[in-house]
């Protein structure tokens, strides 16, 4: 549907905020740009919709040049962050107002806003002015006002960042909902981890203006490219620990902390596991076992102290000091270990990612 061809961004020729972009966004799927602020995924939206112009490379639409073409001859609708309302109309007349710029006939433009209306929950509403709506109405009436007027594209620009966690679970909903039912091309900009794991049918992360993995969201969560890309993910984040390899008669072992803690490799995995090879491994909270696997902490038993606790109904993260490391682990059972105690546990190096130290890319994926 959309396509960019080495883009590249500069302002007052510094140094470029995207560099040299290629991606294609498919017809009919919702494409999740993610990172942290200032990777340049606003920015690369707002080229998209011809808000910025690209210093370098190619912008199509169904293979069409859109570089030179006006934001208002692109198909495409956007919903902000801080999107505005006219406050001089209700919410009736603020979702009309595109359709009668187009020249739609009344009972079109009606039927239109009736329909939204009530899918977005806003057909009690209609009558009232932004000033007497909430913050979640608000919202709700920037999106109507996108899809009602049935664009090729949908762009979205952090909407539900303002909005309380609540709002936020439902909102995203009904994004979910809509594009499901709709079937419209949407890019949708964002920061926050959970709003890309749960709207992205591709997922595309960016740092420093350039992609680091894009693909699907259980793709990257499982296989991730990168050190930055598997610590962006998961909460509590990914655990990292510096490692060496080490070698002895009966095969190769990982190194913690000089050679204070030793963890044999089951089999090595990869052309890359060779003694002397400085790594970082990377294992979820999830992934590792603590005494009630009985089975995992026969082979591979490490010790620590607990060194801080944090109860969330049935699950608990307890951090464990392990020399000069400290990681998060996850507990799901009701008698939790007091701060200070010592504790047995293991990594399932099932679940471990290796990254290389010095390029901080996955190794197993190489």
């Amino acid at each position: 549907m959309i396509n960019l061809q080495g883009i590249t961004k500069k302002y007052n020729n510094r140094k470029a905020v995207i560099n040299d972009l290629n991606i294609s966004f498919p017809e009919g799927q919702m494409t999740v740009l993610v990172g942290p602020s200032g990777c340049g995924k606003s920015t690369t939206l707002k080229m998209i919709a011809g808000l910025e112009k690209a210093t370098a490379g190619k912008i199509s639409f169904l293979g069409k040049d859109k570089n030179l073409q006006s934001p208002t001859k692109r198909s495409i609708s956007m919903v902000f962050q801080d999107g505005s309302l006219y406050p001089q109309m209700n919410v009736y007349d603020n979702l009309a107002y595109g359709l009668k710029n187009k020249n739609l006939g009344a009972k079109i433009i009606d039927s239109r806003v009736q329909r939204m209306g009530k899918i977005l929950g806003l057909d009690h509403s209609l009558e009232k002015r932004p000033g007497q709506l909430s913050g979640g109405q608000k919202q709700r009436v920037l999106m109507a006002s996108a899809l009602v007027k049935e664009p090729e594209v949908i762009l979205f620009d952090e909407p539900l960042s303002n909005l309380d966690h609540q709002l936020r679970q439902e909102i995203r909903y009904e994004i979910k909902k809509l594009h499901n039912e709709q079937g419209f091309t949407g890019i949708y900009v964002t920061h926050d981890q959970t709003e890309a794991m749960t709207l992205a049918d591709q997922l595309v992360v960016m740092k420093d203006g350039v992609i680091e993995q894009e693909g699907t969201p259980l793709e990257i969560f499982y296989r991730p490219s990168s050190q930055f890309v598997a610590g962006f993910f998961g909460n509590p984040k990914m655990n990292f620990l510096n490692c060496t390899i080490g070698e002895e008669s009966n095969g190769l072992f990982l190194s913690f902390d000089g050679d204070s803690h030793r963890l044999p490799l089951p089999t090595p995995q990869c052309e890359f596991f060779k003694a002397g090879k400085e790594l970082v491994m990377g294992i979820r909270p999830s992934h590792i076992l603590l005494p009630r696997h009985k089975k995992g902490l026969k082979k591979w038993t490490l010790s620590g102290k607990v060194a801080g606790l944090q109860t969330f109904g049935e699950c608990s993260y307890v951090e464990i000091s392990l020399g000069e490391n400290h990681i998060i682990a996850e507990m799901m059972d009701l008698e939790v270990p007091r701060e200070n105690a010592s504790l047995s546990f293991a990594f399932n190096l099932n679940h471990a990612h290796f990254f290389d130290r010095a390029t901080q890319k996955n190794i197993l994926l190489l």
